[in-house]
């Protein structure tokens, strides 16, 4: 110890890191455990697809087969959600296409919205078999269930674009001068 009472020794050499590069390392590691997270993911729900597929052609059940149609089709959502995540996060924030922010902002948006239908239609689906167990082969057979979710997958696209595109702001607002594209996207609607 000196005589200001600081401890003092030569042979350290520490220096205090800069916040802006402590927080890009704090960030490229928060992007990576992202990216293994979705790879992981995106396999899990691979695995779900191909295993549901082998049980749909197998067994010609009408109950069984419409729950399988259903997870089969969640997963594909997913995966198509966890494609997109994984695209914007390889892609630096500066070096990203702002028109291609805006579709992949609206689809990742419309898939999770179509996933939360295959979901309530899965929970509809075991409320029937619970209910009404008699009449459950009769509601819930796989052409029902095929043409619901083609109905719920178009109408919620249609929907959530033109809803995106007329009603929310768009990312290229904030790297590009507003005046720039003033007439091109805000009077779609």
């Amino acid at each position: 110890m000196n005589v200001t009472g600081n401890i003092s020794n030569s042979s350290d050499n520490y220096e205090i890191p800069d916040k802006e590069k402590l927080w890009r390392s704090i960030d490229d590691h928060i992007k990576n455990v992202y990216l293994a997270l979705y790879v992981v993911s995106i396999c899990g729900n691979i695995l779900t697809v191909i295993v549901m597929a082998k049980r749909i052609v197998a067994q010609k059940s009408s109950t069984a087969t419409s729950i399988r149609i259903l997870f089969a089709s969640l997963a594909v959502s997913d995966i198509l959600i966890m494609l997109m995540f994984s695209f914007m996060e390889t892609i630096p924030k500066k070096q990203r296409p702002a028109p291609l922010l805006d579709y992949i902002d609206c689809y990742t948006y419309t898939f999770k919205h179509i996933s939360n239908s295959i979901l309530a239609m899965i929970t509809v689906e075991r409320v029937i078999c619970v209910g009404m167990p008699l009449h459950a082969r009769s509601l819930s057979s796989p052409k029902r269930i095929v043409i619901t979710l083609v109905i719920i997958v178009l109408g919620l696209i249609i929907f959530d674009t033109v809803n995106y595109f007329c009603f929310y702001d768009f990312y290229w607002v904030a790297y590009y001068p507003i005046d720039l594209y003033r007439g091109s996207f805000h009077n779609l609607c």
